[in-house]
Formats: structure tokens, C-alpha cells, sequence
């Protein structure tokens, strides 16, 4: 599933879509070229796709709430810019039930609304998705987690998406897209149900390789981003029985992150995570969501040699509901990092962080309808000159 810096950077040209950093879970790309105000987009357990906005202050107001993506439910979104036009468009993955084939669905924005015939490819059963650019032709692709095994590369034709490029992993709960070995290139880690990682790079028009990772328990979601800035992506997995894993890449196999003596922190439960660095180091920092009822956000931040909790868990919801979908940016171009969360019980909730990571606050919820199953902040872009400027001191630049 999921990551990203505080402040958006924005980097338009092709040759600069893929850095060491790895994925970004709020994409960099604006969604309806609005210099000023960012979107979040959210899937619904109705079917429906959102569409919400900020509007001066701590106002989300839904532009767009309709597009049913047909029956069965959309476990997952992303967005990306797979059309090369500028804008970011929405991939959605979804199951429709046993022995049915899932769908995966790319919707666009059109004025104040979203495409009312989307294009969808039909695949087995889905279960996650992630956008980035593989074979660096300067638009995203999308890497499709399926039930039956497979992980499929989807990418743009023309005004289609086709699914040709097809891998047998044996079984994936996520997918996620970063550069793993530091060579400009998108690799693949998908995490399979009995909790293994595996890692697959791309090799002209297929996918190839498979570097067996070390064994967790089974994952919930997991993100590549930077978090020791060697040079090359790390994974963040967050798992079943309520912990947080660090690996990384070693020669072609997948090992405990950064030599720690604890790469792991127990948080009691995981619903999402997402990366972004919260205090300015050139590095991320680990910000995510309980799962329980009653559960809240917290930000984790590799520190020498352990994950240590920069902020106490933050109460994002009430004791009946239950985090289902977190996402980070800056959506209101204030410089300070957004937390956004969807809720089981029909809520988008949004906070923000201040004092390098130690304060989470400003929450206000807005009522969406129907429970959220995934959702993604597409940020305020800012201009490329300043994200040159950045790389030149060594910040991060990503996209997701």
C-alpha cells in the first residue's frame, strides 16, 4: 500500500520521477491545478469514489461524491499521473468476490468531476495497488496485487490500461513501488500472506528476479521510503500482530533494516502507514494508525539503533469506530505536514503536525456517508525550482 516529505516537492521533468527515496504516498502531482489548495480522494464502502477539497481553514468540503465503481469493493486506491498529461489521475483495485474477476480501474478528472466511463481491465480478484514508473517512459504504472497469487504491471495504451505483464509471487496482501538498489529504477516488494517479503525488479517488459526477503508476520501494508539516507529505498511493514518492521536491501536479498538491534516497535495494532519526514532531517520518519476501536495516529522515526515514538498516540477516533485508511501532505500549503484518516464508521478526519513531530492537533471530522476503505491526499505541488534547490542540499524527492 503506501509515504512522503512534509512539504511537497514537485519535480515535473521525466528524467527526475524516480529518486532513492523510493514511493511517496501523497503524490506530488496536482490533481485539478490548484496552486494553493490540495484534494483527498477517497473510496467508499458503497462503491462511490470522493472527491474532497480544502477550502480556507480546516474545511474539507466533498466537490464530487458519485462514480460507482460497479459491485464488489474497492480495496484500495492510488493516484498517479499515468497519462503523461500533467494531472493525477485514480487507480482503483477491486475484489468483486469469490470466483469473480476483480477489476482495475483508471478514472480521471473532468472539470469538477470525475470521468463518468472509466477504463477498466478486467484481472483476477485485487487486493492492492501501487503507481510509480517502472520502465522510466515519464508516465506511472501501476503494480497489482492479486488473490490469486500473481502481482500484474498495468499500464497506459493509448486511452486503455492493459494488464500484459503478468508474475507468479504465490500470493500477495501488498504491493508497494521503490528503488531498492539505488539505480533509478522501479522495484517491486510485494508481501505474501504466510508474512515473506519478496522483491522483483523490471527486466525490459516483464517483471524478473525474485530476492526472497526474511520472513514477519504477516503484513497489513507496507511503504518504501528513505530511512537512513544510504542512498537506496527502505521498507516499512506494518503487521498483523500490531508491529512495525524496518528491511532493507542487501547485495539482492532483503535483510533486518539498517543493522539495527530493534528494527521493530510494537503499537498494539495497524490499520495504514505512510513515511514522511516530519522534522526536517533528510529522512522519513514512520507515521501510521491503530486499527483497534477507539484507535489513534502516532509517528515513529529511526533513531540510532531502534524505532523510537516521537509523538504519544493520538486519539483520532471515537470508542465505536475504527481507523480504516491514513494518508499524509500538505493540503493546505501551510508548510506543516496533514494527517488524514478514514473511519469505519462513515468519517474523513483530518489533524495536522507541528514541533518536529511531538504535536498532533487540530482535528475535525467530516462526515463522507459510507465507511472508508482506502483514500490518498494529492498535495499542493510546489514549483520544481524549489525542489531542484532541495535536491542540491540533499532533501528527498519522491512521488507516489
Amino acid at each position: 500500500m503506501r509515504k512522503r516529505k512534509g512539504i511537497a516537492l514537485a519535480v515535473a521533468t521525466p528524467l527526475l520521477a524516480w529518486s532513492f527515496a523510493g514511493t511517496a504516498h501523497a503524490v506530488d502531482v496536482s490533481f485539478d491545478g490548484d496552486p494553493v489548495s490540495g484534494s483527498v480522494l477517497v473510496s467508499l464502502a458503497d462503491g462511490r469514489l470522493g472527491w474532497m477539497k480544502q477550502s480556507g481553514g480546516a474545511t474539507l468540503n466533498g466537490v464530487f461524491f458519485g462514480n460507482n465503481q460497479g459491485a464488489g469493493t474497492v480495496q484500495e486506491i492510488d493516484i498517479g499521473d499515468i497519462d503523461g498529461d500533467g494531472n493525477g489521475d485514480i487507480l482503483t483495485a477491486r475484489d468483486v468476490g469469490p470466483g469473480v474477476s476483480g477489476e482495475v480501474t483508471w478514472t480521471e478528472r473532468l472539470a469538477n468531476n470525475l470521468s463518468g466511463q472509466p477504463v477498466s481491465f478486467n484481472v483476477s480478484p485485487a487486493n492492492s495497488i501501487a503507481v510509480g514508473d517502472l520502465d522510466g517512459d515519464g508516465d506511472g504504472d501501476a503494480i497489482l496485487g492479486r488473490n490469486d497469487g500473481f502481482i500484474t504491471w498495468v499500464e497506459r495504451v493509448g486511452g486503455n490500461v492493459t494488464a500484459n505483464h503478468s508474475f507468479n509471487v504465490g500470493g500477495t496482501v501488498a504491493v508497494a513501488i521503490g528503488d531498492l538498489d539505488g539505480d533509478a529504477n522501479g522495484d517491486v516488494v510485494s508481501a505474501q500472506p504466510g508474512g515473506q517479503l519478496l522483491w522483483a525488479e523490471r527486466s525490459g517488459n516483464s517483471l524478473s528476479g525474485i530476492f526472497v526477503g526474511f520472513n514477519v508476520s504477516p503484513a497489513v501494508t507496507l511503504e518504501i521510503g528513505n530511512l537512513d539516507n544510504d542512498g537506496d529505498g527502505d521498507i516499512v511493514i506494518g503487521r498483523q500482530d500490531g508491529f512495525i518492521s524496518w528491511a532493507e536491501r542487501s547485495g539482492t536479498s532483503l535483510t533486518s533494516g539498517g543493522g539495527l538491534a530493534n528494527p521493530s516497535f510494537n503499537v498494539g495494532s495497524v490499520a495504514d502507514l505512510a513515511l514522511a519526514d516530519v522534522n526536517g532531517d533528510g529522512e522519513d520518519e514512520i507515521i501510521g494508525a491503530q486499527s483497534a476501536l477507539g484507535g489513534g495516529v502516532f509517528i515513529l522515526d529511526h533513531n540510532g539503533a531502534s524505532i523510537n515514538l516521537i509523538s504519544n498516540v493520538f486519539t483520532a477516533v471515537g470508542p465505536g469506530a475504527s481507523i480504516t485508511a491514513l494518508d499524509v501532505g500538505d493540503i493546505d500549503a501551510d508548510g506543516l505536514l496533514d494527517i488524514v484518516v478514514g473511519r469505519s464508521d462513515g468519517f474523513v478526519t483530518w489533524m495536522e503536525v507541528s514541533n518536529n513531530g511531538l504535536t498532533i492537533s487540530g482535528v475535525t471530522s467530516f462526515n463522507v456517508g459510507s465507511a472508508v476503505t482506502d483514500l490518498r491526499i494529492a498535495s499542493v505541488p510546489e514549483p520544481a525550482s524549489l525542489a531542484l534547490m532541495a535536491m542540491g542540499l540533499g532533501a528527498v524527492i519522491r512521488r507516489r
